[in-house]
């Protein structure tokens, strides 16, 4: 009986690894997937409006507005967001649902390590190879 309570607190007092640590190197591509999480979840708002004709007319003027580029489609004004999905599509599953998982949908480290199967620890190890692909697959399309 004591041996097990000497064990438990063995681990429970093990220090963790910080998950939200990015290389140096990784900064930038780090800032960029922030963009791109916000950009995906914005795309995922406006992708159930209608943009129908109708919505463009308004009542009390009598007029039509016509939208700019902008309005319609606000996912195709930043072309950088179009090319970093493109590379992230071509990735490995599970890498690509870590990416999603934690810069799109915001689930926190230990969720995403619950549901990929993989141990907490390794999630910072993980992070670094999805991150490293990213870059890679930039470099490899001329970004």
């Amino acid at each position: 009986m004591m041996v097990d309570s000497v064990f438990s607190n063995a681990f429970s007092r093990r220090s963790r690894l910080p998950v939200d640590e990015v290389k140096p190197e990784h900064q930038a591509i780090h800032e960029e997937l922030e963009k791109w999480g916000a950009w995906n979840r914005d795309r995922r708002k406006r992708r159930s409006t209608c943009g129908s004709i109708e919505g463009n007319y308004r009542i009390r003027s009598r007029d039509w507005h016509y939208p700019e580029m902008e309005e319609m489609m606000p996912h195709i004004v930043n072309p950088r967001m179009v090319v970093l999905d493109k590379a992230i599509l071509q990735m490995p599953e599970q890498h690509r649902a870590f990416l999603r998982s934690y810069y799109v949908n915001k689930t926190p480290p230990e969720i995403v390590c619950r549901v990929q199967h993989v141990q907490r620890a390794d999630f910072a190890r993980w992070m670094d190879h999805a991150r490293s692909m990213v870059m890679n697959l930039l470099r490899r399309g001329g970004e």
